[in-house]
């Protein structure tokens, strides 16, 4: 049972790390405050998270928004996109700033012949930015 939870709390681990560095690939800070762009033109202040086509990931997604609305955010929820070729765009676009999803797929997903097998490893291979892993 104690490596049941350890999994558990290992994925839920990953999963928010996942999320704080994909969240980072957003091209504006959602959580500062200012509502104007690079270019001065206004932008919404509005927190967009998406989710996959799963309810586990849904589930996160739902967590996170509950959690910034409670902290006076405003949140749209952009949920049950469906797999990683659909959503991956609105995430390098900045058009979805939240996203839950696992550290290993990710990095498979970046890196499809990494050898990462463990967190220390993932970090090794992910850039400090967090956003494009090495080769």
């Amino acid at each position: 049972m104690s490596t049941a939870r350890s999994r558990l709390a290992l994925a839920f681990a990953g999963t928010a790390i996942a999320a704080l560095a994909l969240a980072g690939c957003a091209s504006n800070d959602p959580l500062s405050g200012d509502s104007t762009g690079d270019a001065g033109t206004t932008e919404s202040s509005t927190i967009v998270i998406g989710s996959q086509q799963y309810y586990s990931n849904e589930i996160i997604a739902e967590i996170y928004a509950q959690a910034l609305e409670g902290a006076g955010f405003t949140v749209e929820r952009n949920f049950n996109i469906g797999q990683r070729d659909l959503y991956m765009p609105s995430i390098e676009d900045g058009s979805i700033d939240l996203f839950p999803e696992y550290t290993g797929n990710l990095l498979q997903f970046y890196v499809p012949d990494t050898t990462a097998t463990t967190s220390d490893d993932w970090s090794r291979t992910v850039r400090p930015s967090g956003r494009t892993p090495t080769t």
